[in-house]
């Protein structure tokens, strides 16, 4: 009797350990799974860019457009969606800095460049700025048409009284042996307070004109300046027009 009870004792005991073992050993929920790391996107300024950095040449096309601010994006109101080279223009929100140059909405500008197939721009053009065609800005590397240290531009002091005569020229303009002029011949001369020139285009009170573009100016029109300093020889003959 007194083995056997020795006997149950025992497992008793060693089944109670047991039990106590397992109850003992600490459970622990499985370790929730961290967040995926959240990617920061550059927050979109108003103005499509790219990394230019590795380009080494440009289309030499041209388009021109008047800008737009659309769903908060920049763009011509044609609806193409230029994409300049970052290195090259600023936006402040209202003013895009390009070239040396200032425009706000409204002012039209002309953009050196090529047009792009959609799917390679696809990634950096945001989808509220519309579907309309994507144009890569060439970078200002390009070689300008002309020497812009010596402008094509004829000029003259403007009128203190700010007087101007009301008749209309309207012509493409073209550049003959340097000189910027009508494609009639007739050369406009304009206020150098409103007007620059850039070795590409001609920018006439904020809005740009490329050679081949055709303009419209207020002004009256006087016989050929040939001889006088003020009308550069390289300009021909043909009459003038004193830009109003």
């Amino acid at each position: 009797m007194t083995t056997r009870s020795s006997f149950a004792f025992a497992a008793l005991v060693a089944t109670t350990v047991a039990l106590a073992g397992c109850a003992s050993a600490p459970v622990s929920d499985p370790p929730a799974d961290n967040p995926p790391a959240t990617e920061v996107a550059t927050p979109f300024t108003g103005v499509v860019t790219r990394d230019a950095s590795g380009e080494t040449a440009s289309n030499l096309a041209r388009t021109r457009g008047v800008l737009e601010f659309v769903d908060g994006c920049l763009r011509l109101a044609d609806g193409t969606i230029p994409v300049f080279a970052s290195d090259d223009v600023t936006w402040d929100g209202t003013t895009l800095g390009y070239r040396g140059k200032q425009y706000v909405v409204g002012n039209t500008i002309l953009l050196g460049g090529g047009e792009r197939a959609t799917d390679a721009q696809a990634e950096s053009v945001p989808s509220g700025c519309g579907e309309g065609r994507i144009w890569g800005v060439a970078r200002t590397v390009d070689t300008p048409i002309a020497d812009p240290s010596t402008t094509p531009v004829v000029t003259r002091d403007p009128d203190p009284d700010g007087y101007s005569m009301a008749a209309i020229i309207q012509d493409e303009l073209v550049l003959h042996n340097g000189c910027l002029r009508f494609a009639n011949g007739t050369v406009p001369i304009f206020p150098s307070t409103d007007v620059s020139w850039d070795g590409f285009a001609l920018n006439y009170r904020g809005d740009d004109y490329g050679v081949g573009d055709s303009i419209s100016l207020g002004g009256g029109s006087l016989p050929s300046l040939a001889g006088m300093e003020l009308f550069p020889p390289e300009c021909g003959d043909g009459e003038a027009w004193i830009v109003g």
